[in-house]
């Protein structure tokens, strides 16, 4: 309420003949900072690249990494984020650099990254080998929304056609596209997906979906999936399913909330984000033995929350 009400006298007092707007250009940055701190926000990309915007983050053992879009960077944000908040950045990815365009999405498979740019290209990182792996085919991808790997392979989400591609990894390489879904979605449905063996999707009215393939299958079906929550039912703008991690996290912005659930759709804990920022664009959750992590991008800034147990 006293930083609403500063920012409330800082704009009065700009309006007069007398005001030095050197001094309250530096109390607006201080204002600003205060702000952040309340918010919990321990880093800020936009300060050393102004037109940050982060469209995805990823985790491995080797740190949190963010895929920024409007700065046309993969970044490595390494240190101790979940605990004292020194971070440090670097840079794995650049937009122009190798020929790589501006990182879209990212996914994380073991101790590598799979990482998608504006033109579609497609590369694995991991330890300090950088490749191009793009599939024949990613011509095939009218757009990507989003992209999960899972056992080596990349799993495309292609709002527009609705179809899900799967590149089977080939090699050093990615092999051409198989369409995913035995039906696809209504055009511009999908806006969210992650893979544990099963696939999740969430669409755009904020339904989670729940698809399986057989083993005689090449395609996976829709199977059912009651979603209970404790609270407002949250709406899965974001999805995090990982291999031997005991829960899936859903992610609504809208709400400022990250909940827990169980892979029957029993949720079993729920987060509250910052109101005073802009709604979460990613998220990812970091499982430690004293209770989850939860990272959230906010624009260009990243907030961690303690998730208890």
């Amino acid at each position: 309420a006293r930083l609403h009400a500063a920012s409330a006298g800082l704009a009065a007092a700009g309006t007069s003949p007398m005001a030095e707007p050197t001094r309250l250009a530096a109390l607006a940055v201080e204002i600003d900072g205060l702000r952040d701190q309340l918010a919990g926000v321990i880093l800020d990309l936009a300060k050393s690249a102004p037109r940050s915007l982060i469209t995805q983050l990823a985790a491995t053992v080797n740190g949190v990494y963010a895929a920024d879009a409007g700065a046309g960077r993969l970044w490595r944000l390494s240190g101790e984020p979940f605990t004292t908040g020194a971070l440090t950045t670097g840079v794995v990815l650049e937009r122009g650099e190798r020929g790589v365009g501006g990182p879209l999405s990212v996914a994380a498979q073991g101790e590598a990254l799979i990482a998608v740019d504006d033109q579609r290209k497609v590369w694995r990182a991991e330890g300090n080998l950088v490749a191009d792996v793009t599939p024949p085919d990613a011509s095939r991808w009218t757009a990507v929304t989003a992209v999960a790997a899972y056992d080596g392979n990349l799993y495309v989400l292609d709002a527009q056609t609705g179809q899900v591609w799967k590149h089977e990894r080939s090699g050093a390489r990615l092999g051409p596209a198989a369409t995913f879904l035995a039906t696809a979605l209504p055009p511009n449905a999908g806006r969210a997906i992650a893979v544990d063996g099963s696939l999740w999707i969430g669409d755009q009215t904020g339904a989670l979906l729940l698809y399986r393939r057989s083993p005689l299958a090449a395609t996976a079906a829709r199977s059912d999936l009651l979603l209970r929550w404790t609270g407002q039912p949250l709406r899965a703008g974001g999805i995090q399913a990982v291999e031997g991690q005991r829960a899936l996290y859903v992610l609504d912005g809208e709400a400022r909330a990250v909940a827990q659930v169980t892979r029957d759709g029993r949720e079993t804990a729920r987060v509250a984000l910052p109101r005073t920022l802009v709604p979460a664009t990613a998220f990812v959750v970091v499982e430690l033995p004293r209770g989850a992590r939860v990272i959230t991008a906010h624009g260009s800034k990243i907030v961690v929350t303690a998730l208890g147990q």
